[in-house]
């Protein structure tokens, strides 16, 4: 996204930058808003600023949720009106562009779908690693039953 009312300088490169962090915070928490009734949405994070005005690159995390084609119109969308919501701002933020890159990062292991053992994310599905005495996909099988 873009915020025209900010200029970029060499402190929004360094993400421990006090600078940084409190835009970045503000903008997690603002975007966080706009999708709280969205199904499946857990997190948006900042993962970089550029400039261009400045520029904002927000990573966002869904629950393990049926991800259909033309999602990246919908999540675009539904940010683009709760900024026109709020007169073109995000939070005091003024935003004159949205745009929404796939791939998105999914946690298919929300909730955990291992039984008895350990998920791990991949980008389409998880693995569960089962505990010594679990197997099954899910880890839902005693061993020697």
């Amino acid at each position: 996204m873009t915020l025209t009312g900010e200029v970029y300088t060499v402190d929004l490169s360094e993400k421990n930058h006090p600078k940084y962090k409190r835009l970045a915070r503000m903008i997690e928490f603002e975007t966080s808003q706009a999708f709280k009734d969205v199904p499946g949405f857990r997190q948006a994070t900042v993962t970089n600023f550029r400039p261009g005005s400045v520029i904002a690159t927000v990573d966002m995390k869904f629950q393990n949720t049926s991800l259909d084609q033309g999602l990246d119109e919908v999540l675009g969308a539904t940010l683009q009106q709760y900024i026109s919501d709020n007169g073109g701002r995000l939070g005091n933020l003024s935003v004159s562009q949205v745009e929404v890159v796939l791939p998105l990062t999914v946690d298919h292991c929300q909730p955990d779908p291992c039984v008895n053992g350990t998920c791990r994310n991949g980008a389409d599905s998880f693995t569960c690693v089962c505990d010594d005495r679990f197997e099954g996909e899910i880890c839902q099988t005693p061993i020697g039953m």
